[in-house]
């Protein structure tokens, strides 16, 4: 487990394949993902792996990152950086949450969930990318499950 280099907090690393054509990019761990070092491990990951799963997308196939790796705190800038270079070469790009589009500089009016989206901080590798909600526990998840839909189709168009 690596150390920030901006705030010495333990980070979460990055698991898939480098090679993988589809990237998810969520906003930042929660407790289960900082005590296991990997993302989505706890009931977010179950959901994203199941509703995934129905979309007819294999999350071992994925990469998997955050761009804030470790919890958010105010004496740290985040890791937009890396999580921009793990976009390379990564056509598919899920983003997943709020803050997460946010820092990548979509605001809400651009927020179409399950919808194209484009951001000046995007690789030229990146040919869609879709914001969908944070892994819902109930009460979002046709929302969440019609997201991953729209983003399967695009991946096989």
């Amino acid at each position: 487990m690596d150390k920030c280099e901006n705030c010495g907090r333990l980070m979460v690393d990055a698991v898939g394949p480098k090679d993988a054509k589809i990237l998810i990019i969520g906003d930042r761990p929660d407790f289960e993902d900082l005590q296991r070092n990997m993302p989505y491990v706890g009931k977010r990951g179950d959901v994203l792996r199941g509703e995934l799963g129905i979309a007819g997308i294999d999350i071992r196939k994925c990469r998997i990152t955050y761009v804030w790796k470790h919890d958010i705190v105010k004496d740290c800038k985040g890791h937009m950086g890396e999580a921009m270079r793990e976009m390379v070469g990564k056509p598919y790009v899920l983003l997943i949450g709020a803050e997460t589009s946010k820092t990548f500089g979509i605001e809400k009016a651009d927020l179409r969930i399950g919808l194209p989206v484009e951001s000046v901080f995007f690789p030229p590798d990146v040919k869609v990318a879709i914001v969908v909600t944070n892994p819902p526990q109930s009460s979002a998840v046709g929302e969440f499950r019609l997201a991953l839909s729209k983003f399967a189709r695009r991946i096989n168009e």
